[in-house]
């Protein structure tokens, strides 16, 4: 099965980010199939960071801290 590496730049801190997929997944969720279904072999994380291109740290930051009253 042939595979590529996505290289995503966080869009607040600008970190690169490589994830490693399976070409043949990427088509499915090209396709419409959710994330979650397209590659169930990738972390949460990996999964946030190609649907909204924020990274975990950031992510922890901005969001978790927001919503709990931390930051």
């Amino acid at each position: 099965m042939e595979s590529c590496n996505l290289h995503i730049d966080c869009r607040i801190c600008e970190k690169d980010e490589v994830v490693s997929i399976n070409n043949s997944d990427f088509e499915k969720h090209s396709q419409g199939k959710p994330l979650e279904k397209a590659f169930p072999y990738l972390t949460a994380e990996q999964r946030e960071m190609i649907r909204s291109r924020v990274c975990k740290s950031c992510w922890d930051i901005f969001f978790l801290n927001k919503v709990f009253g931390k930051g």
